[in-house]
């Protein structure tokens, strides 16, 4: 105990000689501050930050510190000094159980100041500041109107829990009240109970007007009385701060609308009213503070050009860019898995067949990810990556983890039997026997489902003659993008489809010799760098063909051969042999002639896309993107004709990541025909893309979620490493308007947007009639309806092309 007692006498003596060394002389230019409660009891602590005249803040807690960097604020018991008042423009004091105050030069100059919730007493250079204690904080059923220092449990217990790329998150909608007067109201809602603002202040305020006249009152109106948004709680986030320039910790992200058209001074009150409230937020620091998160272009705007009234106040801000910019691990997709874990590159992914019993770290992204068990990625994500949409289709589990290759976790586990499993928002890989492991895939096998397909319709239909109710014919892809037609004429120009007919017909009519199997040979020893298997695969294929069966029957056969199902890299190369002789063998005559004057009649000497559009991809639950192939033709050039090249488009079917999503699935392969999509080509590409219909960076909000790139490079599968311009489109806060609430830029746009105001609106425009025009046909609710479309801004005018519309299946 008296060393304590020494102790504190020491620092006592230390921090009188600093005060000696560092405090104010006495002055005209300087301002003595007393700051007391209600009866006149000096407060014992406080954080001052002063805004001054030239631009520049300070800020100084007291007692803890007793002088501010630059030597312009001092501490002293129970109040501060500030140096050259002349340059004062805000002084806002805050102490915890008071109500936070804000003092300000009287219009009539630095002598006479004036206070904002507090009151003031005497001239300067001498002045009594008296706070105003906080009302007693209530805690009802339906909301909380303040919290103390150990309340964080009971403030997230109001919230909605929700898992997204920033981690957990907790959102709890907050109502302010009465803020044209000096006693407003705060309430913290409980948030599940009530999901919109209005059904609270209908119910528990008494707000007695309609729905549209409270959206009035709260979002738009000028001379508005109250404030309504949501703070988010990032419990596991650590972020920089553009505006401090440090790290955040488990931020509380203060959010409104992106259509509420309130001021930069309405953001500050908000702010300062809860923050005064919620005890449990440090006013200093870097964890649990609470910051103003711009929800839009709109909103970011007005913050750049009032950050002074932000930092004036003591307000912290930050951009929702550089909420992702300092992310570690992305827990991406829900799922178990077991098998085997290795390391692969995208390089090494493409040389070596894998399966759903691997569970792979994956160096990079690749370009197409074949049917595994589940990813740990070494690179982060975007949730239209390839890899996350796969894992999304397959409900596997899916993480990026940044440095995996040296977390202990994964690295003693590399080349043995695991299990990986992602729940929430935490994930778990276990080493497991063989037992084990096959207990989970015997117990996780999938009925097969049945594919529909009219393989005895003909015709070569044109966009005008056929629409969404032909799928059956030509596939879902065909069938959408013949409707896109139909209501965005503009957006999707002209195009036309070959049906299922002629593939099947194909298979019907090609025989399999044993020197088509002999030819395929040497090109799958080069393409799979394994002529040992290749030279297997042609001894199978020579063994099935020995009597010259059709393409169909040799497939029947080959299906049901046991070495083909239970030897991965002999299948492989036994595909690779279909696709051989599917590319090689002669098409029909009678149909080649068709199919050119077709293409010529419709297109004329352009250059055309040929795309698949099978029975078994873009389904309500199942996409199937990515796994067939599409290639260019010209129906005037010999080698190069539509009817030379569908074959490669036919042969695809048979793509060994096809067969396996198909097999992991349990889709029939027999069952499973091939139409083709032809449309003109688009060799300009100023920019592409991937949008969805609905938010998904943020759900709470309505709104659509857009990856861009530069020109062709991919937005999904990036070959080079260079990552998309991410964002969200949202309403404005003009009628009819949309802005852009940028969560990434482009790496190979640092800072500017690759899509302009009108691109976007247009963009939004076409999407919003999509989304309305499909739901009605796939018979969902429109606002719940969430496709993903395909768009591409072409040529020199920028034109936008709508390249596909799918049924969007989100992660699960």
């Amino acid at each position: 105990m008296l060393h304590l007692r020494i102790v504190w006498f020491v620092k006592g003596i230390l921090l009188a000689l600093l005060w000696v060394a560092c405090a104010p002389r006495d002055g005209e230019g300087n301002l003595r501050i007393r700051l007391v409660d209600a009866d006149g009891v000096p407060l014992s602590s406080f954080v001052a930050v002063v805004g001054f005249r030239d631009g520049h803040t300070a800020t100084l807690r007291c007692p803890e510190d007793a002088v501010d960097n630059a030597r312009e604020l001092f501490c002293f018991d129970g109040g501060l000094d500030l140096l050259g008042r002349d340059n004062l423009q805000s002084l806002t004091i805050k102490s915890r159980g008071f109500q936070f105050a804000v003092l300000s030069p009287s219009v009539d100059g630095a002598s006479s100041l004036s206070a904002e919730r507090a009151s003031v007493h005497g001239e300067a250079p001498d002045i009594e500041l008296a706070l105003m204690r906080l009302p007693r904080a209530r805690d009802e059923a339906t909301y909380a109107s303040g919290f103390a220092a150990d309340a964080l449990e009971r403030f997230a217990a109001l919230g909605v829990k929700t898992l997204g790329e920033l981690g957990p998150s907790v959102s709890i909608k907050f109502y302010i009240t009465d803020i044209d007067t000096d006693a407003p109201r705060v309430y913290f809602i409980d948030t599940a109970a009530f999901r919109l603002h209005y059904d609270f202040a209908y119910a528990v305020t008494g707000y007695p007007w309609s729905r549209t006249r409270y959206d009035f009152d709260t979002y738009y109106a000028t001379n508005r009385t109250a404030l309504a948004g949501t703070l988010i709680y990032y419990p596991e986030l650590h972020a920089e701060n553009q505006q401090t320039g440090v790290s955040m910790h488990s931020p509380i992200a203060l959010t409104f609308f992106p259509s509420d058209r309130l001021t930069p001074a309405h953001v500050a009150l908000a702010h300062r009213l809860l923050e005064e409230r919620m005890g449990f937020v440090p006013l200093t620091g870097t964890k649990h503070r609470l910051v103003y998160l711009p929800s839009g272009s709109d909103a970011e705007g007005a913050l750049q050009a009032n950050t002074n009234v932000f930092d004036a106040a003591g307000a912290l801000w930050v951009h929702r860019r550089h909420l992702y910019g300092s992310l570690t691990t992305q827990i991406l997709n829900p799922g178990k898995a077991c098998g085997m874990l290795r390391r692969m590159s995208p390089d090494e992914l493409t040389a070596q067949a894998v399966s759903f019993r691997d569970i792979l770290l994956l160096t990079r992204l690749p370009v197409e990810l074949p049917i595994v068990g589940g990813t740990i990625t070494e690179e982060l994500q975007t949730p239209l990556s390839h890899v996350n949409i796969a894992a999304a289709f397959r409900g596997t589990p899916n993480i990026a983890l940044l440095d995996a290759e040296e977390d202990a976790r994964i690295t003693a586990l590399l080349d043995q039997l695991v299990c990986f499993e992602v729940v929430g928002n935490r994930w778990d890989l276990w080493a497991v026997s063989q037992e084990e492991a096959q207990a989970f895939w015997d117990a996780t096998a999938k009925e097969p489902p049945t594919l529909e397909a009219d393989t005895a319709f003909d015709a070569l239909l044109h966009f005008d003659e056929m629409g969404f109710a032909d799928r059956h014919r030509v596939g879902v892809k065909a069938a959408n993008t013949a409707e896109l037609h139909r209501i965005l004429p503009k957006e999707m120009p002209v195009g036309m489809a070959v049906p299922f007919f002629y593939y099947r017909a194909f298979l019907d009519d090609t025989l399999v010799t044993p020197q088509m199997c002999a030819a395929a040979a040497a090109p799958c020893g080069v393409a799979l760098r394994n002529e040992t298997q290749c030279r297997e695969a042609r001894e199978m294929c020579a063994s099935l063909a020995d009597d010259g069966p059709t393409l169909a029957g040799y497939l029947a056969r080959l299906l049901a051969d046991a070495s083909f199902n239970v030897d991965t890299a002999l299948r492989n190369a036994a595909l690779f042999v279909v696709r051989h002789m599917m590319t090689n063998a002669p098409v029909d005559d009678v149909f080649a002639e068709a199919l050119d004057a077709r293409v010529m009649e419709v297109f004329g000497t352009q250059k055309v896309r040929l795309r698949s559009s099978t029975n078994a991809e873009d389904l309500d639950g199942f996409s199937g993107a990515g796994l067939y192939d599409s290639v260019s033709a010209r129906a005037h050039v010999a080698g190069d004709r539509p009817s030379e090249e569908i074959r490669k488009v036919w042969a695809s079917v048979w793509n060994y990541r096809a067969f396996e999503e198909r097999a992991f699935w349990g889709l029939p392969h027999l069952q499973v025909y091939m139409a083709v999509l032809v449309h003109r080509a688009f060799p300009d590409e100023r920019a592409n893309g991937v949008l969805i219909t609905g938010n998904l960076a943020n759900p709470g909000v309505p709104g659509m979620y857009v990856n861009i790139q530069r020109g062709e490079l991919s937005v999904t599968n990036p070959r080079t490493g260079h990552t998309p311009e991410m964002l969200s489109i949202v309403w404005g806060t003009q009628p009819g308007v949309v802005q852009r609430d940028v969560i990434a830029w482009s790496s190979l746009s640092p800072g500017v947007s690759l899509i302009s105001d009108r691109e976007l609106n247009a963009l939004w425009t076409a999407a919003q009639k999509a989304q309305a025009h499909f739901a009605r046909l796939y018979g969902f609710a429109s606002d719940d309806a969430w496709f993903d479309l395909e768009f591409k801004f072409h040529g020199p005018n920028r034109d936008l092309i709508i390249k596909q519309l799918r049924p969007f299946i989100a992660p699960r």
